[in-house]
Protein backbone atom coordinates (compact mmCIF):
# COMPACT_ATOMS: atom_id res chain seq x y z
CA UNK A 1 0.00 0.00 0.00
CA UNK A 2 1.23 3.50 -0.83
CA UNK A 3 0.16 6.56 1.12
CA UNK A 4 0.43 10.04 -0.36
CA UNK A 5 0.52 13.05 1.97
CA UNK A 6 -0.37 16.44 0.53
CA UNK A 7 -0.56 19.75 2.36
CA UNK A 8 -3.47 22.07 1.64
CA UNK A 9 -3.04 24.91 -0.84
CA UNK A 10 -2.25 28.45 0.22
CA UNK A 11 -4.92 30.17 2.32
CA UNK A 12 -5.53 33.82 3.09
CA UNK A 13 -3.92 33.29 6.51
CA UNK A 14 -0.85 31.64 4.95
CA UNK A 15 -0.52 34.62 2.64
CA UNK A 16 -0.84 37.02 5.58
CA UNK A 17 1.58 34.98 7.77
CA UNK A 18 -1.06 34.43 10.47
CA UNK A 19 -1.54 31.48 12.80
CA UNK A 20 -4.32 29.41 11.36
CA UNK A 21 -4.95 26.37 13.53
CA UNK A 22 -8.64 25.55 13.53
CA UNK A 23 -9.70 28.82 11.89
CA UNK A 24 -10.92 27.82 8.49
CA UNK A 25 -9.35 30.41 6.21
CA UNK A 26 -10.33 29.80 2.58
CA UNK A 27 -7.91 28.89 -0.19
CA UNK A 28 -6.59 31.77 -2.23
CA UNK A 29 -6.60 31.64 -6.04
CA UNK A 30 -2.95 30.59 -5.71
CA UNK A 31 -3.96 27.81 -3.29
CA UNK A 32 -6.54 26.54 -5.78
CA UNK A 33 -3.91 26.63 -8.53
CA UNK A 34 -1.49 24.70 -6.30
CA UNK A 35 -4.11 22.02 -5.62
CA UNK A 36 -4.95 21.65 -9.32
CA UNK A 37 -1.23 21.41 -10.09
CA UNK A 38 -0.83 18.67 -7.47
CA UNK A 39 -3.77 16.89 -9.08
CA UNK A 40 -2.00 16.99 -12.45
CA UNK A 41 1.11 15.53 -10.84
CA UNK A 42 -0.96 12.75 -9.26
CA UNK A 43 -3.23 12.10 -12.24
CA UNK A 44 -1.88 8.60 -12.83
CA UNK A 45 -2.33 7.49 -9.21
CA UNK A 46 -5.28 5.15 -8.74
CA UNK A 47 -6.50 6.41 -5.37
CA UNK A 48 -8.87 4.09 -3.50
CA UNK A 49 -9.81 6.61 -0.82
CA UNK A 50 -8.84 10.08 0.35
CA UNK A 51 -8.62 10.89 4.06
CA UNK A 52 -8.64 14.57 4.96
CA UNK A 53 -8.92 16.90 7.89
CA UNK A 54 -12.50 18.18 8.13
CA UNK A 55 -11.36 21.78 7.68
CA UNK A 56 -12.63 23.39 4.49
CA UNK A 57 -9.17 24.29 3.20
CA UNK A 58 -8.13 20.64 3.25
CA UNK A 59 -11.36 19.25 1.83
CA UNK A 60 -11.27 21.89 -0.94
CA UNK A 61 -7.69 20.94 -1.72
CA UNK A 62 -8.63 17.24 -1.88
CA UNK A 63 -11.59 17.97 -4.16
CA UNK A 64 -9.41 20.02 -6.53
CA UNK A 65 -6.72 17.32 -6.60
CA UNK A 66 -9.22 14.56 -7.28
CA UNK A 67 -11.23 16.67 -9.74
CA UNK A 68 -13.86 14.39 -11.31
CA UNK A 69 -12.47 11.10 -10.05
CA UNK A 70 -14.93 8.87 -8.21
CA UNK A 71 -12.86 8.76 -5.03
CA UNK A 72 -14.54 9.03 -1.64
CA UNK A 73 -13.21 11.75 0.68
CA UNK A 74 -13.41 10.72 4.34
CA UNK A 75 -12.72 13.33 7.00
CA UNK A 76 -10.96 12.60 10.28
CA UNK A 77 -10.83 15.03 13.23
CA UNK A 78 -7.42 13.62 14.18
CA UNK A 79 -5.91 15.21 11.07
CA UNK A 80 -6.83 18.77 12.05
CA UNK A 81 -3.98 21.21 12.53
CA UNK A 82 -2.95 21.97 16.08
CA UNK A 83 -5.27 24.44 17.83
CA UNK A 84 -3.54 27.69 18.73
CA UNK A 85 -6.45 28.72 20.93
CA UNK A 86 -6.66 32.45 21.60
CA UNK A 87 -3.65 33.08 19.36
CA UNK A 88 -5.34 31.94 16.15
CA UNK A 89 -5.47 34.69 13.57
CA UNK A 90 -2.54 36.59 15.11
CA UNK A 91 0.56 37.38 12.99
CA UNK A 92 3.13 34.59 13.38
CA UNK A 93 5.99 37.01 14.08
CA UNK A 94 4.07 38.51 17.02
CA UNK A 95 3.64 35.09 18.62
CA UNK A 96 6.90 33.29 17.86
CA UNK A 97 10.50 34.42 17.73
CA UNK A 98 11.32 34.28 13.99
CA UNK A 99 14.79 32.89 14.83
CA UNK A 100 13.28 29.61 16.15
CA UNK A 101 13.50 26.74 13.72
CA UNK A 102 10.51 24.99 15.29
CA UNK A 103 7.59 27.17 16.31
CA UNK A 104 5.99 24.50 18.44
CA UNK A 105 8.81 23.69 20.89
CA UNK A 106 7.46 24.16 24.40
CA UNK A 107 4.41 25.94 23.05
CA UNK A 108 1.06 26.12 24.85
CA UNK A 109 -1.60 28.67 23.98
CA UNK A 110 -4.48 29.63 26.25
CA UNK A 111 -7.46 27.52 25.13
CA UNK A 112 -5.18 25.70 22.66
CA UNK A 113 -3.21 22.48 22.39
CA UNK A 114 0.38 21.52 23.09
CA UNK A 115 2.40 19.89 20.29
CA UNK A 116 2.15 16.59 22.14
Amino acid sequence: MKIYAVRHGQTEYNRQHRLQGWIDAPLTEEGERQARQAGKGLKDVDFQICVSSPLGRTVSTAELILEDRPVKIVTDEGLKEMSFGDLEGKPIDEVFDPAHKCYYTGFKAHNGETPE
